[in-house]
């Protein structure tokens, strides 16, 4: 998983990342950006191919070690509070790999994570948890200045999700049969199953 650190990420993680050389596929691409006030500190996540976000609130200096980890539990929880297939999340984040820093110079990605993170910080106003600041950013509609251009995170990373060749999400199905009790004219009873 290669993940775009901004300079102030590079600064706090304490590490300076190389610039990515190769070419990525865009959907196991993520950015990350933190947004500090005070004490209070958002860290954001957001996917190249679709711009789904990943928002963690309230680490503590001894959590930055665990970044990768905490992603991966917190994009779980997303994705399963969206009730995706958990056989989905998981083979999405073992073909992901793990986590490669490298430099953010995309300067498009860049606004558009500025954008991410001010939907975010509209998130961690209204909403308690990480997973409800998550989801209000994703269902937030983003695009360009073209309103046919427009769409929403979650749909378009489903649909990206969608083609590795998994159902999209858990089916969670009670069979039954129901009994209908019947009354003839004669006044007796009777169960029929449909």
């Amino acid at each position: 998983m290669l993940i775009h650190c901004t300079k102030r990420t590079c600064e706090r993680l304490k590490i300076t990342p190389p610039e990515a050389t190769a070419e990525f596929d865009p959907l196991y691409s993520w950015r990350l950006n933190i947004v500090e006030d005070g004490r209070k500190r958002l860290v954001v996540f957001m996917n190249d191919a679709s711009r789904y976000t990943v928002t963690i609130y309230g680490l503590k200096a001894k959590d930055w070690a665990k970044l990768p980890t905490l992603f991966e539990q917190n994009l779980r929880n997303v994705l399963l509070d969206e009730q995706i297939n958990p056989d989905l999340i998981d083979l999405y984040i073992n073909k992901a790999g793990k986590f490669e820093y490298v430099r953010n110079t995309d300067k498009l990605m860049t606004a558009w994570m500025n954008k991410a993170c001010e939907t975010a910080c509209i998130g961690y106003i209204n909403y308690d948890t990480d997973v409800e600041i998550s989801r209000f950013g994703n269902h937030f509609p983003v695009g360009t200045k073209n309103e046919k251009d427009c769409w929403w995170p979650y749909e378009r990373f489903f649909e990206k999700l969608s083609v590795l060749g998994l159902p999209l999400k858990s089916s969670n199905i009670l069979l039954f049969k129901p009994a209908v009790r019947l009354q003839t004219l004669s006044g007796a009873h009777s169960s029929e199953t449909l």
